[in-house]
């Protein structure tokens, strides 16, 4: 299990984050990524969700990950919470 994993910061004015996770592959439904009280997660099918996410995606094979948050997070770093790799 990854512990977590720092994948952004936040400027009070960005909503879309993106990039890849180190370890892959990952195992399905293993993914949230959170800032403050937001948190999208894996839905088992590629898809991150939750509410406050506007859109999200996880690639499963490759570690790619993207998320649009619905208000851009304040100065805060989002974070990739324990996942797995295969």
């Amino acid at each position: 299990t990854i512990e977590e994993e720092a994948v952004g910061t936040g400027d009070a004015s960005t909503t879309a984050f993106s990039g890849n996770l180190t370890y892959y592959p990952i195992r399905a439904g293993s993914v949230s990524v959170t800032t403050g009280s937001v948190t999208a997660s894996d839905n088992g099918s590629g898809t991150l969700s939750g509410s406050g996410i506007a859109s999200g995606t996880i690639n499963y094979t490759n570690g790619a990950w993207a998320v649009t948050f619905s208000s851009a997070p304040a100065m805060m770093i989002p974070k990739a919470k324990p996942y797995r790799k295969s």
